[in-house]
C-alpha cells in the first residue's frame, strides 16, 4: 500500500511539473530562430561593428532582439510579451554568461533605432531599463 502511495504521489508531481512547464512557456519565438539569430552570435565577437551587421541581419529577418542580462533561470514579464507581439521585437537574456557590455550595447543602439523609425517613441517608452545600453541610447537620442 504504501508503495501504491508513493507512486500515486511520484505521478502527480510528475504530471503537475510537466503542466507547469507548459504554461512557464511564454516566449513568443521559436527557440530554433533565436539560436540562429545575430544575437546568439554575439558572445562569440568582440567588434561592435560586427554586432550592429548581426543587429542589420537580424531586423532585415524580421527576428530583431533587445539583449537583456538573465540570471541563472531565464524570465519574462507579461510587459515583455505584450511587446514582442505587438512589435515584433523579442527579448534575448544572456543568462549567466555575461557578452561584453559594448557589443551588447551596439547590437541594441541598431535595434532601439529600428524601434524609434518604425514605431516611435511610445514603444521605446515600453522598453524595461534592464535592456544594455539604453540608459546610453536614450541620452543621444
Amino acid at each position: 500500500m504504501k508503495q501504491i502511495i508513493i507512486l500515486m504521489v511520484l505521478t502527480g508531481i510528475s504530471s503537475n511539473v510537466f503542466c507547469q512547464a507548459e504554461e512557464v512557456r511564454i516566449t513568443t519565438l521559436a527557440d530554433s530562430i533565436k539560436k540562429h539569430s545575430g544575437a546568439s552570435k554575439l558572445r562569440f565577437i568582440t567588434n561592435t561593428n560586427e554586432a550592429r551587421e548581426y543587429a542589420l541581419v537580424d531586423i532585415e529577418n524580421k527576428t530583431p532582439f533587445l539583449i537583456t542580462n538573465g540570471g541563472i533561470a531565464p524570465s519574462i514579464s507579461i510587459d515583455q510579451i505584450n511587446f514582442e507581439e505587438k512589435y515584433h521585437v523579442y527579448f534575448y537574456e544572456t543568462g549567466c554568461s555575461y557578452l561584453k557590455k559594448d557589443v551588447e550595447g551596439a547590437y541594441n543602439f541598431v535595434v532601439l533605432d529600428f524601434i524609434l523609425r518604425k514605431y516611435g517613441k511610445a514603444a521605446i517608452a515600453k522598453i524595461s531599463k534592464d535592456v544594455f545600453g539604453i540608459d546610453d541610447w536614450e541620452k543621444q537620442n
